[in-house]
């Protein structure tokens, strides 16, 4: 190439352009901007499952006292239209706010100083789980004349919460059998017969 003949010397220079200190600012904000809206929809379900699981636990603290005190205000509020209890052994269904009022009624009738004593909770969206205790003292008249003795019983419990109520409980404890061996010991032995025989 004549150039080339010529002697003509060629440069080449290379432009490598600098770091900005400022690109790399707005790089990492738009990366960290980036994060939090991935991560923000994950956050918001985790802060509503805090906010459900604490109303879930006000909702049963207050369904203990009902169990206490068969003081029933707002119990509208708290149990669902289709409310029932499902009681072992056989978990046969006691179906209805009114029914649930009416037991608790009976209960306290017989056992004035009836107490259900939550030991354990566990707390979810939509369900909860407990252990308790339940204390009292056959004094006044229920089903059958007073003994004037006392119960203990101990059981757990399991809750399904819908639309911000509670619509069924599980009961499995000897709360049923306890209560009559109590007042009604005859009843114990011929319901004892019975499940021999079966």
């Amino acid at each position: 190439m004549d150039w080339l003949e010529k002697g003509y010397e060629t440069h080449h220079s290379v432009h490598i352009p600098m770091s900005n200190p400022k690109n790399n600012i707005m790089k990492k904000s738009l990366k960290n901007i980036l994060c939090l809206f991935l991560l923000l929809p994950v956050f918001l379900t985790e802060c509503n499952n805090v906010d459900q699981s604490a109303s879930s636990k006000q909702i049963v603290e207050k369904y203990v006292e009902y169990w206490n005190t068969a003081d029933f205000a707002g119990i509208e509020n708290l149990l669902h239209t289709d409310f029932e209890i499902f009681t072992s052994p056989k978990f046969e269904s006691s179906s209805g706010i009114d029914h649930f009022k009416e037991n608790i009624i009976n209960l306290h009738t017989a056992y004035p100083d009836f107490k259900l004593i939550l030991d354990e909770m566990i707390i979810d969206v939509d369900k909860a789980a407990g252990r308790w205790t339940i204390t009292g003292t056959y004094t006044e008249h229920g089903s059958t004349p007073p003994t004037g003795k006392s119960i203990k019983v101990k059981g757990m419990s399991i809750l399904h919460f819908k639309d911000g109520k509670i619509v069924d409980e599980w009961i499995s404890g000897y709360v049923f059998k306890a209560s009559v061996s109590i007042s009604r010991p005859d009843l114990m032995t011929s319901d004892r017969h019975a499940s021999e025989s079966e």
